[in-house]
C-alpha cells in the first residue's frame, strides 16, 4: 500500500484513510472565509520563486516588470494562479481551497462594506 501522509506516532496514513479525512464542499467549512495574510505571503512567496527560477509568467506585465514578488502579486489579485490552500483541523480532516474562492469571498465582503458605507452618507 502507497504511503503518504505521517500520523503523529510516526507511522503512516493510507491513501484510503487520507480520502476519509478530506472534507469536499463547495463551502469553506474550515477558518476564515478569506485568505489570511500568512496565506498570501506564502502563496506571494512561492510564486515569486518559481517565477524567479524561470517559470512562465501566466499574465502580460510587460518587459519594464522584472520583479518576482510584484508579478506574483499581480498574478494573484488577477486570480489566475492555480494554487490551492489546504486547511487542516486537529484531528487530521482537511480542506482544499481554491486561492481564487478565497479572493472572491474577499472582493464580495469589500463590496458589501463599501455600499453600507453609501448607505450612511
Amino acid at each position: 500500500m502507497k504511503e503518504i501522509a505521517r500520523r503523529e506516532g510516526g507511522d503512516f496514513l493510507s491513501e484510503e484513510e487520507k480520502d476519509d479525512k478530506l472534507i469536499v464542499s463547495d463551502e469553506i467549512v474550515i477558518g476564515s472565509k478569506f485568505l489570511t495574510r500568512y496565506e498570501r505571503s506564502r502563496i506571494v512567496g512561492s510564486r515569486a520563486l518559481q517565477v524567479a527560477m524561470g517559470a512562465p509568467v501566466l499574465i502580460d506585465v510587460g518587459a519594464n516588470l522584472q520583479d518576482p514578488i510584484i508579478i506574483a502579486t499581480i498574478e494573484m489579485e488577477a486570480r489566475v494562479l492555480p494554487i490551492s490552500v489546504m486547511r487542516r483541523l486537529p484531528d487530521g480532516r482537511y480542506q482544499n481551497i481554491p486561492v481564487r474562492k478565497l479572493l472572491d469571498a474577499q472582493y464580495v465582503e469589500q463590496i458589501k462594506v463599501d455600499f453600507s458605507l453609501k448607505d450612511l452618507e
